[in-house]
């Protein structure tokens, strides 16, 4: 991506001049302000936002002949009960079921108004059908045994290719995007204000990443991203879920909003199939081990295993990109050498601040979520990929969090400037040899009082020799001839650059 950001820190910060509002009889074309042309590329590009089924017409109109004009129109006969023609019956169905088929189960679907599907159970099936019956000579048949047993029952191969097309036997998965991408700026602005100020804290590095990443997700809604950005805040109201929601917006059909882990990480989960992007509230903690897997199988894996109430499990392709918003402190598990999640700290800089907020969700709702698609849609990535994740402070801080006891306790001791975590003993000063029984005993401590597992007294002292060097002996006691081993613990700055190295910052 080319250009610099010294430009936008100015126009986020006291914002363009507006340009005056052009007359009735002109037409000018909506550009962007030109103070951010050297950062978002101009070069046209075409939307996305299209589908197998952008007609209009419902799936299953084509390839059968009309007898009475409603499938050339678009229209579809009601479904109700009654006694039918073999060609009606046949007409009627067609246009409000049909039969997919994927590599892994062939299964029944109705045709829903928007021209989606949904998959419908046999005995739903046979309920919906069971006052409708086929004449067939001088009988009456059942129309679910007609048209299950058919030749020219609607049957379609069911694919998913994001802003791809479909051949005529395929019913592509794929809707489109929930807003159409509109060229201009004035709508825009305070969005992108408030991700520089309030989501990004008026960091440029954070910005372009930012950026980059939403641009990525709607450039690759094929693909899954292998990180997720975690938005994470102290206090309620600062706005950190207007980034997800925009994105819901523009995903429309394909953006979920999940407030409930075990509907993301529990047994029925086949939604996911068509998801490309989630927006997860509240639902990441870092005391829960056994879901933080389970998350990173979901961000990391190329394939899914899904499975609906009724429906066989199966594998899926993964399209995933995910945001997580949480007000947790201590949000998410990050280990050594963090590859999958960026953490950023939102600013509270507008909690309350009715203003700002009203005058954002104003503009979005009046086209901002279109200009600021068309905007991440035309800006040029190259081969930028989410993996080149940014360090950001808070992530580092999660990491520090997420460390082993040891690594845990050491942070304690660098904060507190000082060998703490006993109760039995004073504190004692960093920056001096410290025999090791002093140090196993406030490791010890401070692990009983925060309910963490200690390693062993080998693997205690391996950890010290590894953060503070080789031991030495302690000079004699007065009153004793012991002389016990200890470690040269260096001062809080220094020790803190070895806890960083120990967890991979």
């Amino acid at each position: 991506m080319t250009g610099s950001f010294q430009s936008i820190k100015g126009l986020v910060q006291n914002g363009p001049a507006v340009p005056p509002r052009p007359a009735d009889n002109e037409h000018p074309q909506p550009s962007l302000d030109d103070e951010i042309a050297g950062l978002f590329a101009r070069r046209a590009t075409n939307s996305s936002n299209s589908s197998a089924d952008s007609s209009g017409s419902f799936p299953g109109s084509e390839g059968h002949s009309s007898r009475d004009g409603l499938r050339s129109s678009g229209q579809r006969p009601t479904l109700q009960g009654g006694e039918y023609s073999e060609a009606d019956a046949l007409e009627l169905l067609n246009a409000h079921f049909m039969v997919g088929e994927s590599k892994q189960e062939t299964a029944i679907f109705r045709i829903n108004n928007d021209g989606t599907i949904s998959f419908v159970p046999a005995d739903e099936f046979k309920l919906a059908t069971q006052n409708i019956f086929v004449k067939k000579g001088t009988k009456l048949v059942p129309a679910e045994k007609f048209w299950r047993e058919s030749r020219e029952r609607h049957e379609r191969v069911l694919v998913f290719e994001p802003g791809g097309t479909a051949e005529p036997h395929e019913y592509n998965l794929w809707r489109g995007f929930g807003v159409e991408p509109r060229k201009g700026w004035q709508k825009q602005r305070r969005f992108l204000r408030h991700l520089f100020k309030v989501i990004c804290r008026r960091d440029k590095q954070k910005f372009r990443y930012l950026m980059c990443l939403l641009a990525w997700f709607v450039q690759n809604p094929d693909k899954h991203a292998e990180v997720v950005l975690v938005l994470k805040s102290r206090e309620q109201g600062t706005g950190k879920s207007t980034v997800g929601k925009v994105m819901l917006d523009i995903f429309g059909q394909h953006g979920i909003l999940v407030d409930d882990k075990d509907r993301l990480l529990g047994r029925f989960n086949d939604w996911l199939e068509t998801a490309c992007f989630v927006l997860a509230e509240e639902i990441l903690f870092a005391g829960d081990h056994k879901a933080d897997d389970k998350m990173k199988s979901i961000v990391t894996g190329d394939v899914l295993q899904v499975e609906g109430k009724f429906r066989s499990c199966r594998q899926v392709q993964n399209r995933t990109k995910f945001i997580a918003t949480t007000n947790h402190t201590h949000a998410v598990a990050a280990g050594a050498r963090e590859r999958r999640k960026v953490v950023y700290d939102v600013s509270n800089e507008h909690v309350g601040d009715s203003a700002w907020f009203d005058a954002l969700y104003r503009d979005l709702a009046d086209g901002g979520t279109s200009e600021f698609l068309w905007l991440i849609q035309n800006l040029q990535l190259g081969t930028w990929h989410p993996r080149l994740i940014i360090k950001t402070d808070e992530t580092a801080e999660q990491q520090r969090m997420s460390g082993d006891s040891v690594s845990q306790w050491s942070q304690y001791c660098i904060n507190a400037d000082a060998i703490a975590g006993s109760d039995q003993r004073p504190h004692l000063d960093l920056g001096a040899l410290t025999s090791f029984p002093d140090l196993l005993d406030a490791y010890t401590g401070f692990c009983k009082k925060t309910g963490q597992r200690a390693v062993g007294t080998e693997a205690f002292g391996k950890a010290c020799a590894g953060m503070f060097g080789p031991r030495s002996r302690m000079p004699v006691s007065p009153g004793s001839n012991k002389r016990p081993y200890g470690y040269h613990v260096p001062t809080a700055s220094n020790w803190q650059q070895e806890v960083d190295k120990r967890l991979g910052l």
